[in-house]
């Protein structure tokens, strides 16, 4: 009655329905469309549907074609970090693989290899002045570095990411001028470890610290960039001497899951008790195992991330991100710099294809994939 009576003094009466891309919400839909074709409704009533484009891009962005084993793997990896077992163990194992393959140089480090570590930071997070890296107060407007932005210089001043495998990890003990050292009082060039166990602390430290330690919900900038935030937290510790996949594989070696017909036995397990524990959660170790420390992965890791960083340029807008502003509808349908086309541009341009080429000659050295093996 309410349309009917509405519908009598309009000439069109358009009804539009703002959804995210939910499949209830898409089922009601659906059941008003169907009572839209009632003989009862006047036909000057137009129904029009306005799907969440931020929903869909998600939705695109988390089922990559071609990588779906891979991001699985990485999303298991990241939910097996909330058992504190499983994190004991692998902090464990981590720390172990430190502690037998650090070798300790009293020498500066090199400073091509410096730039290329924070290169290879960069291109996974942007430049380290970027805005969403950083948290400013309302009334003094003084920016603060985030959690993610101080560990990410942690790595960087001690640990050299791309430089090779575990039979390459290397410290550079030597006060560098500006470090954390040299503000603490220690003369510049002078060691800044007094023995071998405080040099492999101060390497393992900041590297379990952002895989493990930091719960991985908050080292998302936003709901929205999860995908990419587990992908990029996967890269630092494949590029990291390689140190995840080989605390990964020890930790499959000390669940005792190295033989032949293990997955198959562990699978007739759990189906005939679905609430045995154990052999689901060694069962995720290996199917994560399997997705994450093979030879593809740093391939796999620069063509994902790449490609779902023009993804994440589009939430952005649309969501608005920390300081920015939320793009306008002039942005999104605009014939000329509308971020579709200029996201589409991205994939299939010729920038794409360079951005990869550049990071994995960043990251990759002759002797890098021997952790692989």
């Amino acid at each position: 009655m309410l349309l009917g009576a509405m519908s009598d003094k309009c000439e069109w009466l358009i009804l539009s329905f703002c959804v995210d891309r939910a499949s209830a919400n898409m089922k009601a839909i659906r059941w008003l469309y169907h009572m839209a074709t009632t003989p009862d409704l006047p036909r000057n009533i137009l129904l029009h549907t306005e799907p969440c484009f931020v929903h869909g891009v998600a939705l695109v962005k988390n089922r990559a074609q071609g990588a779906s084993d891979f991001l699985s793997g990485a999303s298991t990896f990241s939910a097996r970090t909330r058992n504190w077992r499983f994190n004991q163990a692998l902090r464990d194992d981590m720390l172990a693989l430190v502690q037998s393959h650090l070798v300790v140089t009293r020498e500066a480090c090199p400073p091509e290899i410096s730039a290329a570590s924070r290169n290879l930071v960069e291109k996974l997070y942007g430049p380290l002045d970027s805005d969403y890296l950083w948290k400013a107060r309302k009334r003094s407007r003084v920016r603060k570095p985030s959690g993610v932005l101080q560990d990410l210089e942690s790595i960087l001043a001690v640990v050299n990411l791309g430089q090779g495998g575990l039979c390459d990890m290397r410290h550079y003990c030597c006060v560098a001028p500006g470090s954390a050292d040299a503000a603490a009082g220690k003369l510049v060039g002078q060691p800044c470890c007094a023995s071998r166990d405080e040099a492999v602390e101060k390497v393992a430290t900041p590297l379990i610290n952002c895989l493990l330690h930091r719960p991985w919900s908050q080292q998302c900038e936003s709901r929205w960039t999860m995908a990419m935030t587990t992908l990029r937290r996967v890269a630092i510790g494949t590029f990291a001497f390689g140190l995840l996949p080989a605390a990964l594989r020890s930790l499959k070696v000390h669940w005792d899951l190295s033989g032949d017909g293990v997955e198959a036995v562990l699978a007739r397990i759990i189906e005939a008790d679905s609430d045995n524990f154990t052999a689901k959660s060694k069962l995720r170790l290996l199917r994560v195992v399997q997705k994450l420390c093979n030879d593809e992965v740093p391939s796999k890791l620069a063509t994902v991330i790449e490609t779902l960083k023009i993804c994440d340029a589009l939430l952005y807008a649309g969501l608005g991100h920390e300081q920015s502003k939320r793009a306008s509808l002039r942005d999104l349908v605009s014939e000329s710099g509308s971020l579709f086309s200029k996201a589409q541009r991205a994939v299939v341009g010729v920038r794409l294809l360079v951005d990869v080429v550049e990071w994995l000659a960043a990251a990759a050295t002759s002797s890098c994939p021997r952790f692989l093996r």
